[in-house]
């Protein structure tokens, strides 16, 4: 059996057309072989169903000098650009348009030096397919665009992080917070001033709220309850 499916394929591979085409590293011309009658139809299926299919709205980013980057058409028919843009976030509102325009652009990009062309058409690609009938729809379209830009992003950073830090994520610990919570984040690890005044008047406000601070009787828990021992 093992003879025969060798056989069936040095017998493929002897049959197989091949083509020369240019190597875009080298410039060399290189042997590659022709798609085959299954592969064949695969991509004749592909084509009509890509050629089927809507064209989606793009815009090019221009900067000129002196100015800040603008927003324009692909193409010379602006009218008709116009009502394809408006249509993507199913919308008849220009400034509701441009406004979801410009939060897409804020969000899909990958660093804040500038508007990235290919990132913000990807983005209202994906808009444009939701196909939003109204401003709420449109809303909710551009949410889920941006959510999986974010998501995407981190999921990257996540794969090849070796550290929390190298995730690039800043932690918001600020003054107040400082008083409350020590290097590790844990209540009752904070600084000496913190036991001092400040301590006093974060103690005053969790008082107010918990009946009880988390520092003065380490055995509460959050809601003025005590934990089990």
């Amino acid at each position: 059996m093992a003879r025969q499916e060798n056989s069936h394929r040095a017998a493929g591979t002897a049959n197989t057309a091949m083509a020369e085409v240019r190597d875009p590293a080298t410039q060399d011309f290189v042997a590659v072989s022709e798609p085959g009658p299954r592969t064949q139809a695969r991509i004749e299926a592909a084509k009509r169903r890509t050629k089927a299919r809507p064209i989606r709205p793009e815009v090019k980013i221009v900067t000129h000098e002196g100015q800040k980057a603008q927003i324009e058409p692909v193409h010379a028919d602006s009218e008709g650009h116009g009502f394809h843009f408006l249509d993507a976030f199913g919308t008849s509102s220009q400034p509701f348009a441009e406004a979801m325009l410009g939060q897409l652009a804020s969000v899909v990009r990958s660093n804040a030096d500038g508007i990235e062309e290919a990132s913000l058409n990807a983005g209202l690609a994906a808009v444009d397919g939701i196909a939003p009938q109204n401003e709420a729809e449109a809303m909710l379209a551009v949410q889920m665009a941006g959510t999986h830009s974010v998501a995407m992003e981190m999921l990257r950073r996540a794969k090849f992080a070796t550290s929390t830090p190298a995730l690039g994520i800043r932690e918001p610990r600020d003054q107040a917070s400082a008083h409350l919570h020590g290097p590790d984040g844990m209540p009752g690890q904070g600084s000496a001033p913190r036991r001092a005044e400040g301590h006093g008047r974060a103690c005053a406000r969790l008082s107010r709220r918990t009946g009880g601070c988390w520092q003065c009787h380490s055995d509460r828990q959050p809601g003025g309850g005590r934990s089990r021992k």
